[in-house]
């Protein structure tokens, strides 16, 4: 009777995580879909090619193409052990990848507020590495510890797997606290403007998505770490496909909110502009549309 109640829960678990990644998925393609005009208006459009076009198209559309991948072969097969971690190792260094890509977007909106400080910069990249490093690291441990039942579900995961959300956790607390105290340094110049020109002031811009993206990833990296941690059913990567689409939103969201506060159909953007700010525009021009950095 138990073991009937056992099969049943997770006969029901493999339904709900299915049903959690197909929304997590369809939540993703919707805001792509409701974002592509300004995608277009404010990245395409000049038709020149650089490093955070890249970024953004990775940060955009790799996470729709790896979910993809992952629930077509999720429960379709019979794996071997072999076969099983292989594809484990497919999901967690998918999400790394897209968790690095996020970060160096972040890493280089601080720099900019710094005016790229040679101290600060190497402070931050050795941080970075050292972040990465350990991320890796424990998912290599995670990967060749984690249980796995003969249907390449997660039975458990090692207690090791808490430092995964604590590295990156320190890790964008480190970016978020010099965000504020850069934007606290200037915050009385920052009164001194109209409530309009604040909202178009790119330490406020900085501020603001630097607040809501330090809490939506954090979150969603804690909820992933907690279901694998201590839920034994298939539920416990609902998690990994709504912790995918969070930073897919977060990071196309940080690159477009700064493309759009320089669009070039507002001029008079560029009034609203003080000279402490001209260094941050021409500091972070790769992040701004190329023919409207000169104006400011």
């Amino acid at each position: 009777m138990v073991m009937a109640s056992h099969l049943i829960t997770i006969v029901e678990s493999e339904r709900g995580h299915e049903a959690g990644a197909v929304a997590a998925m369809a939540w993703m393609a919707w805001d792509t879909a409701i974002t592509l005009d300004d995608e277009v208006r404010y990245l395409w459009s000049d038709g020149h090619l650089s490093w955070v076009k890249g970024m953004y198209a990775f940060i955009r559309y790799f996470p729709l193409l790896h979910d993809g991948i992952v629930i077509a072969f999720y429960d379709r097969f019979e794996y071997s052990n072999v076969g099983c971690r292989a594809y484990i190792a497919y999901k967690w260094f998918g999400l790394e990848a897209l968790t690095l890509a996020v970060e160096f977007i972040l890493v280089m909106r601080v720099l900019a507020l710094f005016e790229q400080q040679r101290l600060l910069k190497r402070i931050i990249q050795a941080a970075f590495i050292v972040e990465a490093t350990c991320m890796i690291a424990v998912l290599v441990l995670v990967i060749r510890t984690q249980r796995l039942t003969n249907q390449c579900h997660t039975s458990s995961s090692p207690d090791i797997f808490v430092a995964y959300w604590i590295v990156t956790l320190v890790f964008e607390l480190f970016l978020f606290v010099l965000t504020l105290v850069k934007c606290a340094q200037n915050c009385c110049t920052l009164l001194r403007m109209s409530e309009t020109s604040q909202k178009r002031s790119l330490y406020y811009i900085f501020l603001r998505d630097g607040t809501w993206a330090f809490a939506l990833i954090s979150g969603a990296t804690l909820l992933n770490t907690l279901l694998y941690q201590y839920n034994t059913t298939p539920a416990c990567g609902d998690g990994y496909f709504w912790e995918l689409s969070v930073l897919s939103f977060a990071g196309s969201h940080v690159i477009l909110n700064i493309r759009r506060l320089k669009a070039p159909e507002s001029p008079s953007h560029t009034d609203s502009y003080e000279p402490w700010e001209r260094s941050l525009t021409y500091a972070h021009a790769e992040l701004l549309p190329t023919n409207t950095v000169g104006s400011v």
